[in-house]
């Protein structure tokens, strides 16, 4: 069984940089998303800060600004280590508060840190006097905001056409952006006079991206300049980081606190996806809109006593086989909603969205592999660095199975009615 963690002093170092040079700061917060989202990120910023390598008037001008925002932790000796990038990206959006806002901003106190972050600056420390709370906050994403902020409308012709050769067409378009893409074997063009070819029209490059991976069962998300389109499998547990819980034991003098490496942690369940999923993909042809194929997946563990939700998807053009793979991508995506953990913890860069979780110690089932879904990084000089992070996964004992539901569509009950015309107007009298 784990042992709590003995009390250590850390030296967290951020390091935050606009167009490559290094700024002074007070905080910053960076939330990584692992499915289909952008990566966000904040910073906080003394408005007046004599040493500061930009003034306020050159923020107030710009409008192409790359942010870069990384993380380490020093040894004793203040020796930096490794530093690792949690985000790299253009801000979206500049704020200035030249004279604090809000009620009794003057009025706080710092209170005792756990740690004391380096790289950063304590707002006006050394400079000259200023209202409290004379901040610059700067927003943004990270690249992905460059594939979701403009509309294409674009045609891609050619037989045995895939999302491995429409998706870096698209990704080239921004100049900053490179692309790493798993192979992806299956077809995505509708048939044309007896050619193949996939039109798009008023849709982000985004939006096509995701759609295309969600075709293949593929996940998509901007780590520093790559765009990743790699397959959505299951965690690897080989590397997993361990966050582990001991509860508390004994009685009277031999009581011992519940202990573990986490600060905060909740558990949850979505018992109406344990129950069992059923997910059925429509298969229509695009040129007689019929419906050749039907297929299904279906979500089941060992206490599954009746169905859950159904959900249905319409995916014109697919194959048999590829409606198929699309019915148990879905239902694998769907099901990882059954089971959420949510903790705080001292921040570790170690702890990255495309790294298994598990959980042990509480002698449930929520003791198992999970996906990180969201990470939340939060740095300050001031209270150091800290993490919150949300992780989701179906039930260990939960399996997903396919199932050929063709068949013909339930008839329609409906009843055709006659509109009547609309009269003419009467003459005015």
């Amino acid at each position: 069984m784990p042992t709590a963690p003995k009390p250590a002093l850390r030296h967290p170092i951020g390091k935050v940089t606009a167009n490559g040079t290094a700024l002074h700061f007070t905080s910053f917060e960076v939330i990584q998303n692992a499915h289909h989202a952008s990566d966000t990120f904040q910073v906080i910023i003394p408005l007046f800060d004599p040493k500061a390598p930009f003034d306020w008037v050159w923020w107030a001008d710009q409008t192409d600004i790359e942010i870069e925002i990384m993380i380490g932790l020093a040894d004793d000796n203040g020796n930096p280590g490794t530093m690792t990038s949690l985000i790299v990206g253009p801000v979206d959006a500049v704020a200035m508060a030249p004279l604090s806002y809000g009620y009794n901003q003057g009025g706080g106190r710092r209170g005792p840190s756990a740690e004391v972050g380096a790289g950063g600056l304590v707002a006006h420390a050394g400079g000259p006097s200023h209202p409290t709370g004379s901040v610059l906050t700067i927003r943004g994403r990270d690249y992905s905001g460059q594939l979701q902020d403009s509309q294409m409308s674009q045609q891609f012709t050619g037989n045995n056409l895939s999302a491995s050769k429409v998706i870096p067409q698209i990704v080239a378009q921004v100049p900053q952006l490179s692309v790493d893409m798993a192979a992806a074997s299956d077809q995505i063009e509708d048939d044309y006079n007896g050619g193949g070819g996939r039109l798009f029209l008023n849709r982000s490059p985004w939006d096509v991206i995701t759609a295309l991976a969600d075709h293949e069962g593929y996940k998509v998300r901007v780590q520093g300049r790559t765009v990743k389109v790699q397959p959505d499998t299951s965690p690897d547990t080989s590397n997993a980081f361990e966050i582990f819980y001991i509860p508390a034991s004994g009685a009277g003098d031999s009581y011992q606190e519940a202990q573990s490496n986490c600060v905060t942690l909740r558990m949850s369940r979505a018992l109406n996806i344990g129950k069992g999923i059923d997910v059925f993909v429509n298969a229509y042809d695009t040129s007689s809109g019929r419906r050749p194929s039907r297929k299904q997946a279906k979500v089941r563990n060992s206490k599954s006593t009746k169905t859950g939700p159904t959900y249905t998807f319409n995916r014109p053009g697919m194959s048999a086989a590829q409606a198929q793979k699309h019915a148990k991508a879905k239902a694998g995506q769907i099901a990882q909603f059954e089971r959420e953990i949510e903790f705080q913890i001292p921040g570790d860069p170690a702890i990255k969205v495309d790294r298994a979780i598990t959980l042990t110690g509480t002698g449930t089932k929520f003791d198992q592999s999970y996906f990180p879904d969201q990470i939340d990084h939060r740095y300050s000089v001031e209270t150091g660095y800290a993490m919150e992070v949300r992780a989701r996964n179906k039930s260990r004992d939960a399996t997903i199975s396919e199932a050929d539901a063709t068949g013909a569509a339930p008839a329609s009950t409906a009843t055709a009615k006659t509109i009547p015309a609309i009269p003419p107007p009467k003459p005015a009298p």
